[in-house]
């Protein structure tokens, strides 16, 4: 009885790790794809518009194209652009999909905050942006906006945010020349303060070809030649051109990741009050900042960035108003989030020192007034990242101590169901999930968003590599077995399930990680989304395992039996023919 009590306590843990950890990964999938911003509890308001500097705004965004494509592709207008304007390395987050990366340059926010959705098409799961953008605050600003792209970027905003538009759903050679005549029409015509122009086929041909073929170079080299239209279109004089783009891609065409050729793209920023020169590092919530304060709107009022001063030349009062503005935005920004996820709003430190600053102007001490508006902005990203992760270790401490006693009891199960096969079983359960990962790997997959093409590929992906890692880990235990001469059923099928059991263990382990790093779902943060990706793989595989331990410790008692059933017979013929056998029995 007592090995039918623990063959039945193995198939009612394998059956609850089955289906537990399907459960556990599907979940923890769905709260990826539906996550959204901390920021969408509370309301966020929009500051004052600052000072404009110039009439018109062009921005072109080509889609695809980092920064090192950028300057090593036959593209001379560009090149021209770069040598000729203010220019930097922009710098982008994960997850670097189309619709985070377009709602960041819009938002000024990164995708933790800016509640687009984590989706790799520029079409599925769009979601309205929700928060105050850049065409928002030029439409309130009473300007005229205009916007030529993708069909993607129309449900971004709503239909009266534009005075002009022109989609389209395609992404080839055809789309982008419509997409340039769309936009050089809107550029002619007056009115239009900001012009947002999107090309896709650079996008759209690495994606397919990569980005060291034929058709990814032709593709920029047709989208260079639009922007030689534009440049000649666009007055300087009055007007600033912007040339920045909104992913990169690897090699092999993949995006997603937080890889160097994902996420360093280019930004250059030529005409009207631009002061030329190579710049540092920026980043991709700049954008929008800059835009606002060269247009003289408000800021974004979720912006994380900064308005670019340093390439733009602005006399002293009209550089400390925008600075004042970016700041009182800041601690707009900081404090709602901080009641959001923390117990409390800012710190009165920094509503004293905007105070001073405010005074500081008042008196007319520009510079004092001008120290205090950087002052503030850094304590405020200070205090938000402080409190951010103060929560986060909070957080940790249950799910540790969770995930510890799990730990324990699973060892505990172990010792007590120790035995002569105790060993092979481990060394099979270790064969099933190195064989995982190595096929994994092989698959050319890592733990990079930019490794997944499809969840609905990958999955089926996962289950056919652990279905292999674990037929190759019982054949261990099967070589084992018979190695060692077991010949009684119940020790094989008890060996088996133990092999089973630590095999479920081994794979489980990754996942209880990621559990005590974010917990089992995505909820007012984002985690690092390689390790996301990783608990996601490890509960398949667990999952995976535990569905095939429960029927093969009986294949695998069969065929030890068998083996110990021949041999038996055999030593009993060899012993009939043996004349001596009864002899050396005495």
């Amino acid at each position: 009885m007592r090995n039918y009590g623990g063959i039945f306590l193995s198939l009612l843990i394998l059956a609850v790790a089955a289906g537990g950890a399907y459960r556990a990964a599907d979940t923890l999938q769905y709260s990826l794809f539906t996550y959204q911003s901390p920021l969408l509890a509370v309301q966020v308001a929009p500051g004052d518009q600052t000072s404009r500097q110039t009439q018109r705004v062009v921005v072109v965004v080509i889609g695809g194209l980092n920064r090192d494509a950028s300057r090593s592709l036959d593209m001379p207008n560009l090149q021209a652009l770069l040598e000729a304007g203010a220019s930097a390395q922009m710098i982008s987050q994960l997850p670097t999909y189309p619709l985070p990366a377009w709602t960041t340059l819009l938002t000024g926010a990164w995708p933790e905050m800016n509640n687009a959705p984590i989706e790799k098409t520029k079409t599925a799961n769009q979601r309205p942006i929700v928060f105050d953008h850049l065409f928002s605050a030029a439409h309130d600003a009473g300007l005229s906006t205009a916007i030529a792209g993708h069909e993607g970027w129309k449900s971004l905003s709503t239909a009266d945010t534009f005075d002009a538009s022109f989609y389209t759903s395609r992404d080839d050679t055809i789309a982008d020349a419509q997409v340039a005549q769309a936009a050089l029409n809107f550029i002619a015509d007056p009115q239009h303060d900001l012009v947002w122009i999107y090309f896709s086929q650079v996008d759209a041909a690495g994606r397919t070809e990569g980005i060291n073929s034929h058709a990814y170079a032709n593709a920029a080299r047709q989208v260079d030649n639009h922007l030689r239209q534009i440049i000649r279109l666009v007055d300087t004089s009055g007007s600033v051109l912007i040339v920045t783009s909104d992913h990169g891609l690897t090699e092999d065409g993949h995006l997603g990741g937080s890889e160097a050729e994902l996420t360093e793209l280019p930004f250059v920023v030529i005409g009207q009050h631009i002061i030329p020169g190579l710049y540092s590092t920026i980043y991709q919530i700049d954008l929008a900042p800059t835009v606002a304060t060269l247009l003289g709107t408000r800021l974004p009022a979720i912006a994380q960035g900064r308005p670019l001063h340093e390439m733009i030349q602005l006399d002293e009062e009209a550089l400390i108003y925008s600075q004042l503005q970016s700041a009182t935005q800041k601690v707009t920004l900081g404090d709602a989030y901080l009641r959001v996820v923390g117990d409390n709003g800012l710190s009165q430190t920094v509503y004293q020192d905007l105070d001073n600053a405010q005074q500081a102007l008042t008196d007319g001490n520009q510079a004092g007034a001008l120290e205090l508006t950087e002052l503030i902005s850094e304590e405020v990203v200070a205090e938000m990242a402080s409190v951010k992760t103060a929560r986060i270790a909070s957080e940790r401490v249950p799910r540790l101590v969770i995930a510890a006693v799990g730990l324990f009891l699973a060892l505990l199960l172990f010792w007590g169901r120790r035995g002569p096969n105790t060993l092979v079983s481990i060394i099979g359960g270790g064969v099933a999930v190195a064989g995982y990962y190595g096929l994994y790997r092989l698959g050319g997959y890592t733990f990079s968003l930019s490794a997944v093409d499809s969840v609905d590929v990958l999955v089926p992906t996962l289950v056919r590599y652990a279905v292999i890692g674990s037929l190759g880990g019982g054949l261990v235990l099967l070589v084992g077995l018979i190695y060692q001469d077991e010949r009684h059923w119940s020790a094989a099928i008890k060996a088996g399930y133990d092999y089973g059991l630590f095999a479920v263990f081994l794979a489980v382990l990754p996942a209880l990680v990621g559990y005590w790093q974010h917990g089992a779902t995505i909820r007012w943060y984002l985690p690092d989304l390689g390790l996301v990706l990783m608990q996601f793989v490890a509960l398949v595989q667990a999952s995976t395992i535990a569905v095939l331990a429960i029927p093969l410790p009986w294949v695998i008692a069969l065929l030890v039996w068998g083996v110990g059933r021949w041999r038996t017979h055999s030593e009993a013929r060899a012993r009939a023919w043996d004349p001596m056998a009864r002899l050396r029995r005495r």
